[in-house]
C-alpha cells in the first residue's frame, strides 16, 4: 500500500495521523514500515492473506503475550482492536524491538528456551471456526506425498529437455532425493506423529515457522521474538526442524550437537524420545533441496540471476547430503 492517503488512514486508526513513518520493506502483498510515536517507535505491517487470517493471528499472538512469551507486544488501535483492516488487507502495529540479534555459537540455550516457550504458549487458546486460522497440523503425510509428486513431474517433464547447468545438477541428485522421500514417508507413517498431532490438538501449539536469529532480539536482558507474518498450528517438531536447517546453513552439524539441541529444548518443554524421532524424521526430508528446486523451475524468485541460483542449489545438496550422513543409524 504505497498510497500516501490510505497509510495514513490506517495510521489514524492508532491516533498516529501525523507520526513520522519510513517504508522499511514493499514486497507488494507484504509492507512493513517504521513508526515515530510518542512513546517510541512502532513497526506497521500490511500482511499477507486476507483480513480474517491476519484478526486470527492477532488474537493468537496477543494470547501468546499474555502467557508469559516474551514478544513484540501488539499495539490495539484507538477502538481496542488488534488489527486493523484498510484496502482488503489486515494491518497489525507492534512496538519495535532494540537490542543485539541472537547468534547460534553462543545463544543456543536462549534461543531454544524461547522457541519452548512460545509452543508452550498456545494451551488453552481458543479456536474459532469463522476465522481464517492457518494450520499444518495433522497434514505432513499429505504434504509428502505433495513433494514427491512435484519433483517426479520436475524430473520427468523439465530436467530432462532443459541443459543449463541448474537443471543438469538437480539432474544428478534428484532420483536420490526422490527416493529418500518415499523412506521418509513410510518412516512418518511408522511413527508416534499421529498420537503427537492428537495429543497437541487438544493443547494448542503455535509454530512462528521462521526461527532465526534475524527475527529475535535480546531485549532487556531475554531473548524477544518479533515477525508473525507465517504463524501456524503445528506440531513443536517444525520450528526444531526449520532451526537445524537453518544452523546447518551456518555451520557443521554432527550428533553431538544435534543431542545438545535435543537436551536444551528438553529443559524448557519435553518431548518424547520417539517425539524426537519425528523431528529426525522431517529433518532427513529434502525440505531444502525441494524448496530451490521448485523456486527455480516455478520462478518464485525472478530477481535471482542463474549464478545466484546455481550457488544455492549446492550449497543445499551439501546440507541435504550431510544429513543423510550424521542422521544415520539414528532413526
Amino acid at each position: 500500500m504505497s498510497d500516501v492517503k490510505s497509510l495514513r488512514q490506517v495510521l489514524a486508526e492508532y491516533g498516529l495521523d501525523n507520526a513520522k513513518c519510513s517504508l522499511l520493506s514493499d514486497k507488494g502483498k507484504k509492507s512493513v514500515w517504521k513508526i515515530e510515536t510518542s512513546n517510541g517507535y512502532a513497526v506497521l505491517k500490511k500482511m499477507p492473506g486476507s483480513p480474517s487470517r491476519t484478526s486470527w493471528l492477532a488474537r493468537a499472538v496477543d494470547h501468546l503475550g499474555r502467557s508469559g512469551v516474551n514478544l513484540a507486544p501488539l499495539i490495539p488501535s484507538l477502538k481496542g482492536s488488534l488489527s486493523v483492516t484498510a484496502d482488503q488487507s489486515g494491518f497489525i502495529l507492534y512496538r519495535w524491538l532494540s537490542g543485539r540479534q541472537p547468534e547460534f555459537n553462543r545463544d543456543l540455550d536462549a534461543i531454544l528456551e524461547s522457541m519452548a516457550c512460545f509452543h508452550r504458549g498456545g494451551k488453552g487458546f481458543q479456536l474459532s471456526p469463522e476465522e481464517h486460522m492457518r494450520s499444518h497440523l495433522g497434514k505432513w503425510q499429505d504434504d509428502y506425498a505433495k513433494k514427491r509428486i512435484i519433483l517426479t513431474q520436475i524430473r520427468d517433464e523439465k530436467c530432462h529437455i532443459m541443459f543449463d547447468k541448474f537443471s543438469r545438477q538437480v539432474f544428478k541428485y534428484i532420483n536420490h532425493f526422490i527416493d529418500k522421500i518415499v523412506r521418509m514417508e513410510k518412516q512418518l507413517k511408522a511413527s508416534c506423529y499421529k498420537e503427537w498431532v492428537n495429543r497437541l490438538g487438544v493443547n494448542t501449539c503455535f509454530c512462528h515457522q521462521d526461527f532465526s536469529p534475524k527475527n529475535l532480539r535480546w531485549h532487556e536482558g531475554k531473548v524477544y521474538i518479533f515477525d508473525y507474518d507465517s504463524l501456524t498450528l503445528d506440531i513443536p517438531a517444525r520450528d526444531i526442524r526449520k532451526l537445524i536447517n537453518k544452523l546447518m546453513k551456518k555451520k557443521s552439524l554432527d550428533k553431538i550437537l544435534l543431542n545438545n539441541i535435543y537436551q536444551l529444548y528438553n529443559k524448557y518443554n519435553q518431548i518424547t524420545e520417539s517425539e524426537w524421532r519425528v523431528v529426525l524424521t522431517d529433518l532427513l526430508f529434502p525440505h531444502l533441496f525441494y524448496g530451490i528446486v521448485t523456486k527455480y523451475y516455478f520462478k518464485r524468485a525472478q530477481d535471482w540471476s542463474k549464478e545466484k541460483y546455481i550457488k544455492k542449489l549446492e550449497s543445499m545438496i551439501n546440507v541435504e547430503l550431510e544429513k543423510d550422513i550424521v542422521l544415520s543409524g539414528l532413526i
